[in-house]
């Protein structure tokens, strides 16, 4: 029986896998960040987003709205 390396596909699946983790950890704390939000006008609501930053393996949640660091702190996820 011959040997046969699959390590670049194993690699590419878990790469993909932590993708998607990140990407569903960062949509579930925007919803929550959003379902907690105080609401005025609903700018802020509206304004909550995320970002996956795959190169630090971490995920930014937040508003780019002025008032919005009186509000609410801002969340980082670091899968490590």
């Amino acid at each position: 029986m011959k040997y046969q390396s699959n390590k670049k596909e194993v690699l590419k699946a878990l790469s993909q896998a932590e993708k998607n983790a990140l990407e569903l950890v960062g949509a579930f704390i925007e919803g929550e960040a959003t379902l907690h939000c105080p609401v005025d006008t609903g700018n802020l609501r509206s304004s909550i987003t995320h970002r996956v930053n795959t190169g630090e393996r971490s995920v930014t949640i937040g508003s780019p709205v002025e008032y919005a660091v009186n509000c609410m702190p801002p969340y980082a996820v670091m899968c490590r």
